[in-house]
């Protein structure tokens, strides 16, 4: 029994330990493409209505929206830099800089 747990743990481990490894963001001169783990994704920037955030308990989830549909898309990641990148580019509502500052490490 303690082997089959031993074993749950350790794939568990690897599979979380690739998501971390294939999470990245990058802003290109066409546009921002991102992945997560399986999911991908990528919006040039004629397709970027602004930058949002959905706020959580103790941090925010931070995508970009989308012109057509206005649909929610997660950035896996943001740092200050990207944050500041993307703010210049695409926009934010007037309160999101003062939450985000509040909240990056």
């Amino acid at each position: 029994m303690f082997a089959l747990f031993v074993a749950a743990a350790g794939g568990f481990l690897t599979i979380r330990i690739w998501q971390i490894v294939t999470r990245y963001v990058t802003v290109e001169e066409n546009g921002v493409r991102w992945r997560n783990g399986n999911e991908r994704g990528s919006l040039r920037w004629d397709e970027i209505a602004g930058m949002e955030f959905i706020p959580l308990d103790k941090t925010s989830q931070w995508g970009l929206v989308a012109k057509a549909g206005g649909q929610f898309h997660t950035l896996p990641l943001m740092p200050r830099e990207l944050f500041v990148l993307l703010k210049q580019k695409c926009g934010i509502p007037p309160d999101a800089e003062e939450r985000f500052l509040k909240k990056a490490p």
